[in-house]
């Protein structure tokens, strides 16, 4: 094989690699007539699987390109109803869980916002999670915790 032939592959894998992370970042829609103007704050939430190595890293979750509208008349008496849960940005509250061995992230959030006095729903977004390696004496603390605390050390 000569090497345009190899570059040509090493190319096409490059490709086809960016396209599977391309299609794990995907856009949110929020289907505001699932959600009544006339119940409890809408709140978006979401699980995620996580990779097998979940352990080694700590998560955080943030929405980039967000598409507002303002509420409806409705859902503004909704939105005055709960203004003290609704503030100037989203707020995402998150945590790791296991479920059938498994790791999943876990985030949730109020997809409205107060700004200049006017209440705005989120309708679509982009999620990032973003995984950080914790460091490995966390890592290794977090061991020696367990083996402490351990029913079967």
């Amino acid at each position: 094989m000569n090497k345009t032939a190899r570059y040509t592959i090493l190319a096409l894998i490059s490709v086809i690699m960016c396209m599977s992370t391309w299609a794990q970042e995907r856009m949110t829609f929020l289907d505001w007539g699932v959600m009544g103007s006339d119940t409890l704050c809408p709140v978006y939430s979401e699980a995620v699987p996580l990779e097998s190595d979940y352990r080694h890293n700590s998560y955080s979750v943030s929405l980039e390109f967000p598409i507002w509208e303002e509420l409806n008349e409705a859902e503004t008496v909704l939105a005055k109803r709960y203004s003290q849960e609704i503030k100037e940005y989203i707020d995402i509250d998150s945590y790791v869980s296991i479920s059938r061995g498994e790791g999943v992230l876990n985030y949730s959030f109020v997809p409205i916002i107060r700004q200049d006095g006017k209440y705005r729903k989120l309708t679509c977004a982009k999620v990032v999670i973003n995984a950080n390696p914790l460091p490995a004496e966390s890592r290794a603390q977090s061991k020696q915790r367990y083996a402490q605390q351990s029913v079967l050390a």
